[in-house]
């Protein structure tokens, strides 16, 4: 049996470190990007978040909406985008190929044998410290009742257990497991050789994650990453910048369809108007409205009435 729990807590810290180093530059992430104007920045925020708040007044117009500058807009960004993923996707080669040739190095390949080595002797300490625990009778117990309650824990599960119950089972093979975890721990750090093998291990990881780092640091005087990660940047900034035309251009289309929208109705209300003004019957308002003429008042002497017309 093969305790692991140790080794991970010893070394969680540095290999989360050389696991950091290493996808960065197998992932081919770009430079951190050069700081631009923070004023020009804040004036250029503020602008934006002000055409998009300001509310707009809409006013008729017989200028039909063009939808072209929109569709324009959407190719450029659409090319630009494609544009990114291109530049992506070389620097990417160029990180993998760098990182190749940095591990192919004889102090690198060298670093990582030694390391190898030493997990192997760590684990093989633990291995023999485990061996000599399994000869105790305490040690036995304990094993065989970790085994139980974790058994009881499946056991339970088949059985369509309330919560209280699945909480109980597991807090028994928590416990249990603790038990067996402290007496692995309480022998290896008495035993010599585990703590060397330890030692050895930590000291061969720390030279390994060191020499990353320093080939990471390498890096930013490297001309050739260096401009593959400025291409990245200038593309991403032309998707940016494409993204707030496109935005502005379909602003403008929308206020352009709703202008012509509201003249095509008031259009269609003055015809409306005009059709019924015909009739006779009708006559507008000072206030533009179409409304019925009043019906005439019969004469007392029994003539025709006057006929009323649009004047009143």
């Amino acid at each position: 049996m093969v305790r692991q729990g140790l080794l991970s807590s010893v070394l969680v810290g540095l290999a989360a470190l050389a696991l950091c180093v290493g996808s960065a530059l197998a992932e081919g992430d770009a430079p951190a990007p050069v700081k631009k104007d923070a004023a020009k920045t804040d004036t250029a925020k503020k602008e934006t978040s002000t055409k998009s708040s300001t509310p707009v007044e809409i006013r008729p117009s017989d200028k039909k909406p063009e939808s072209g500058p929109v569709e324009k807009a959407r190719r450029q960004l659409q090319a630009d985008q494609t544009a990114l993923a291109n530049a992506k996707a070389a620097h990417n080669l160029v990180a993998t190929r760098l990182l190749g040739q940095f591990e192919g190095t004889d102090e690198m390949k060298a670093a990582v044998a030694d390391e190898n080595k030493a997990q192997d002797a760590y684990q093989a300490a633990i291995d023999a410290v485990i061996a000599r625990l399994s000869t105790q009778d305490d040690y036995k117990v304990a094993v065989a009742a970790r085994d139980a309650a974790r058994a009881k824990v499946e056991e339970v599960k088949r059985s369509n257990p309330s919560i209280d119950q699945r909480v109980a089972v597991a807090n028994e093979a928590a416990a249990a497991s603790a038990v067996v975890s402290r007496m692995e721990g309480a022998a290896e750090e008495a035993d010599p050789a585990y703590k060397t093998a330890q030692s050895t291990l930590m000291e061969a990881h720390k030279k390994v994650v060191a020499l990353r780092e320093q080939y990471a640091k390498s890096l930013q005087s490297n001309e050739e990453w260096t401009k593959a990660g400025q291409a990245v940047q200038e593309a991403q900034s032309k998707v940016v910048d494409d993204q707030k035309e496109l935005n502005e251009a379909q602003r403008t289309y929308n206020i352009q369809k709703a202008s012509y929208a509201l003249y095509l109705q008031k259009k269609q209300e003055e015809e409306a108007k005009k059709r019924l003004l015909y009739t006779g019957k009708y006559y507008v308002r000072p206030d533009g409205k179409a409304v019925p003429l009043p019906t005439p008042t019969p004469r007392i002497d029994g003539g025709a009435p006057k006929p009323m017309t649009n004047g009143g």
